[in-house]
């Protein structure tokens, strides 16, 4: 897994990355200080995403039948804090690749922030929901680039799923419906004023350590 992982950022796409290291760790430093208020435990995840991109408010099967989900990873770090007995507040810092798998691949390389609000099922089981805010770095197919195609950088999800913790480890699954259109909405020759968005949708399953706890 984490081999992919390293594929998918090596040589340009890392290079992309680190020219906005400083603007997307703004953004975690913004979010951070309300999830580490008092004690909060910090470590690493990483896992498989199994990604699409839907059409809305539009309906052809011969182009819904070209395409499907495509395989992905995502890795990164997560704080967890707890608010109360049931209650939890956590962020996370990832890199996710999206897209779609289609005659020729769409890869969306992400840097996505998880912010999400965790409630507390069983002693070892956690409902999360909350927002995801992503920046596209990258977009590629088999045949190269298609940033012009998919010119959407910002992207924002919204999450749920769930958690289980077991000692140091977690794992979780968790869905994410992308709100923003990844490529310029198309009008729709349906009726006035319809737009057809391209939007993202991800499942992911994810593994994770706790490294300790942030006092």
């Amino acid at each position: 897994m984490w081999l992919l992982f390293w594929l998918d950022l090596k040589g340009p796409f890392l290079n992309i990355v680190i020219n906005n290291m400083r603007s997307i760790f703004f953004i975690f430093s913004m979010a951070l200080p309300s999830v580490c208020m008092g004690q909060a435990e910090f470590g690493l995840k990483g896992g498989l995403n199994l990604s699409d991109i839907v059409m809305t408010n539009y309906v052809n099967p011969d182009v819904e039948s070209d395409l499907g989900l495509k395989l992905g990873v995502h890795a990164g770090t997560f704080v967890n804090r707890a608010i109360d007995e049931r209650l939890g507040l956590a962020a996370e810092l990832l890199y996710s690749n999206k897209g779609v798998k289609g005659f020729s691949n769409i890869n969306l390389h992400y840097i996505t922030l998880p912010l999400l609000v965790q409630y507390k099922l069983t002693e070892n089981i956690r409902a999360e929901i909350g927002a995801e805010p992503g920046y596209l770095f990258s977009a590629k197919s088999n045949l190269g680039s298609v940033a012009n195609t998919y010119n959407n950088k910002l992207d924002l999800g919204l999450d749920g799923g769930f958690q289980l913790d077991v000692g140091k480890c977690i794992l979780g699954i968790r869905y994410c419906a992308g709100i923003f259109s990844v490529k310029e909405p198309l009008e729709h020759t349906a009726g006035p004023g319809e737009r057809v968005k391209f939007q993202n949708r991800v499942l992911q399953i994810a593994i994770g350590y706790k490294l300790g706890i942030l006092e």
